[in-house]
């Protein structure tokens, strides 16, 4: 719809990508408490880029 919508929903992606990423590094670690965190907050990440992705394609 607008730009900010269209920069929200990429910055919300690479947001939810460098979170998983981090989650992994946090699993080889053996931080498993901390790796479902950071996961959670992936998915998030990842919920809001849908909602603005789908807001900025109508």
């Amino acid at each position: 719809m607008s730009k900010i919508e269209r920069f929200l929903a990429e910055d919300y992606k690479n947001s939810a990508l460098e979170c998983r990423r981090f989650a992994r590094v946090l699993l080889r670690w053996g931080r498993p408490n901390a790796h479902r965190e950071w996961m959670r907050r992936a998915i998030r990440y990842w919920k809001n880029f849908k909602h603005y992705s789908r807001r900025a394609a109508v």
